[in-house]
């Protein structure tokens, strides 16, 4: 076991100033921007841990595809980083560095600020981003240190802090720090029902589309399935649009059924206007309590911004930093009542699909090759060289079959995480150092971020995790104002905390660097 405390600096009394230490499990997109508000905002010592099992930093899943088909979904004069510099991807695309990005994954696109890139040049962008964060944390004495290794475990120590356990490239990791931020990022999807063992066929499932079996034959067999066996999607939101995209660049010829409950595509984006204020902008406090009520309010703005020449994707955008605010004043019954009849309607309209592969998509569904059913999946069956997949339409008592060579789970993240593979989650669970959200959505959180539980002043989170609190939690506009906050609110935190300790022992090994 390898243990590492916070620096600290000695003196002939055996105690000394310590240097407060912070550990981010989780190197995408969210704790990496986390770690860089830390080291922007920070004005003293500091040292922080950043854990990652991945090679790349700051890409996570969303970031992390090489594939150029895949795109933003926000234009690039909205995608910078930092809350307070949201225009700073698209100054970056004008460098030198982001020209080449450009050049290599979507040579033939003009870059405007209107423009939705791939995803992998905001990924260059993001690294890019990363390495100033560390510059900028040597010029102010800031310790970052990156480890290679998957956060198993964390207890308390003593009254201020948390021993975090990693499991490392060499062993296990001990690590004696003063909070603790949670960037996990989503989990991957819940099991699909009725898949039962496959055997052999068992290469022809994909239960999580970022994370395919080395045997799969998605993504990079797709050319060679027949084309009179469909590929099977589950799921019709923007996780099924990136399956399609990928498929055609892959060389797929056949035919693609997705089935989710309702049927729904995310819908298009219409030109980018800025919509003046009204009923629920100006006094959102005087907004309705249920669910019903917004609904109601809403759709009446729509009716009035058409009849002004505006459209329902501007009336829906000028909520995007209001949806936390009206999202908490809702009873929990009204919360609840959202996710189970309206959530499905609320994501195709709110995230909404690229106009480049919305024409993708609107081609392939006239030319046969994409069919949409809503219904669900009942069961899935091996054939000697294939799968037979059984589905109910909804509306009907009556299942249909079809044979498939593929089926893909794109369901969406499982946000219940009593449920979920995340060992460092279940153990902090059992610990009560978190405590799940009532609606079956994250984690339970109070104002500022940090999560409900015995250790709520050392311990925050960032992201998915406080989706059931905040609604709206997993895009960069979002994320990035969490990182602002978060990151205001562990500094505050450790500011609390004695300045000198006795001097502990800290047993450091080759192993334990990354």
């Amino acid at each position: 076991m390898i243990a590492l405390s916070g620096q600290q600096e000695g003196s002939a009394q055996g105690s000394a100033m310590r240097v407060k230490v912070v550990a981010i499990v989780g190197g995408g997109y969210g704790g990496t921007q986390t770690l860089a508000e830390l080291v922007r905002q920070a004005q003293g010592p500091l040292r922080v841990y950043l854990i990652e099992s991945r090679r790349e930093l700051g890409l996570g899943v969303a970031y992390s595809t090489t594939d150029g088909a895949h795109l933003l979904n926000v234009r690039a004069a909205k995608m910078g980083a930092f809350a307070h510099d949201i225009g700073g991807f698209y100054t970056w695309l004008l460098t030198e560095q982001g020209r080449c990005a450009v050049a290599r994954f979507c040579p033939s696109l003009e870059v405007t600020p209107e423009a939705f890139l791939p995803r992998a040049v905001y990924g260059v962008y993001l690294q890019a981003r990363h390495r100033a964060t560390l510059g900028l944390a040597a010029q102010k004495s800031i310790g970052v240190q990156t480890l290679r290794a998957t956060a198993v475990d964390a207890q308390r120590r003593g009254v201020d802090g948390l021993l975090l356990t990693l499991d490392g490239e060499h062993g296990p990791i001990e690590l004696a720090i003063d909070a603790l931020v949670l960037a996990t990022g989503n989990l991957p999807p819940h099991r699909l029902p009725g898949v039962l063992a496959l055997g052999d066929s068992a290469s022809r499932v994909v239960a999580d589309l970022w994370n395919p079996p080395m045997q799969s034959l998605f993504p990079h067999q797709v050319d060679s399935l027949p084309i009179d066996r469909d590929v099977v999607i589950v799921g019709t939101g923007l996780t099924m649009v990136d399956a399609v995209l990928t498929l055609q660049s892959h060389g797929h010829r056949g035919r693609v059924t997705a089935i989710s409950r309702h049927g729904l595509l995310p819908q298009d984006h219409a030109p980018d206007r800025c919509y003046p204020g009204w009923a629920l902008t100006c006094d959102p406090d005087a907004a309705p309590l249920t669910v019903r009520g917004l609904l109601s309010v809403l759709r009446q703005e729509v009716k009035r911004a058409t009849a002004r020449g505006f459209a329902w994707q501007n009336v829906v955008d000028s909520l995007r930093g209001l949806t936390p605010v009206l999202w908490q004043r809702l009873p929990h019954p009204e919360q609840r009542r959202f996710f189970r009849r309206l959530s499905p309607f609320w994501s195709v309209h709110r995230h909404r699909i690229a106009p480049q592969a919305s024409q993708v998509v609107q081609a392939l569904r006239e030319q046969g090759r994409l069919r949409i059913v809503a219904g669900h999946l009942q069961q899935v069956d091996a054939l000697p060289d294939g799968l037979l997949v059984r589905y109910r339409l909804r509306g009907s008592r009556d299942s249909a079959t079809l044979e498939a060579s593929l089926l893909l789970n794109c369901t969406g993240p499982d946000y219940c995480i009593e449920r979920g593979s995340s060992m460092l989650l279940h153990r902090l669970l059992q610990r009560g150092l978190i405590v799940p959200c009532p609606l079956g959505m994250g984690t339970a959180q109070t104002p500022d971020g940090a999560v409900q539980g015995v250790a709520s002043s050392c311990l925050f989170a960032i992201g998915f995790l406080r989706t059931g609190a905040l609604l709206e939690s997993t895009a960069v506009p979002e994320l990035r104002q969490q990182a602002a906050a978060v990151a205001q609110s562990v500094l505050g935190a450790v500011r609390q905390l004695p300045a000198s300790v006795q001097l502990e022992p800290v047993a450091v090994g080759p192993s334990a660097l990354p």
